[in-house]
C-alpha cells in the first residue's frame, strides 16, 4: 500500500519547481516512489506517491520546507487529495 498526495499550488510556477529540484539535487528522498508536476491555468500541481504518509511528512519537514524557503518560493499550496493505503500499479513497458 502507498500514500498519494495531490497538491495544487496557486501562484506557483514550474520555474520555481525546477529551482527547488536544483536545491534538493541528488539528495536521498527515502520512500518516494514517483512524482509528477505540471503547470495549471492558475499555477501548478504536484502528484507524489510515497511508501507511507510518514515518509512524505518527513521529506516535507526535513528537506522540502527548507528548500522552498531557500528558493523564496511563493504560492498557496492546497492539498486536493490524500490516499493512504492506495494500491499503485506500475505497468511493464510495451515490447516492440
Amino acid at each position: 500500500m502507498a500514500y498519494v498526495e495531490v497538491v495544487d499550488v496557486a501562484g506557483g510556477s514550474m520555474d520555481v519547481y525546477h529551482q527547488v529540484e536544483g536545491i534538493l539535487g541528488d539528495a536521498s528522498r527515502p520512500g518516494l516512489i514517483a512524482v509528477a508536476a505540471g503547470a495549471t491555468p492558475v499555477g501548478m500541481a504536484i502528484v507524489s506517491i510515497w511508501d507511507s504518509k510518514q515518509s512524505c511528512e518527513a521529506f516535507i519537514s526535513g528537506q522540502l520546507g527548507p528548500a522552498l524557503a531557500q528558493a523564496g518560493a511563493e504560492g498557496s499550496p492546497n492539498l486536493l487529495l490524500q490516499l493512504d493505503g492506495a494500491e499503485v500499479t506500475v505497468p511493464e513497458p510495451a515490447r516492440a
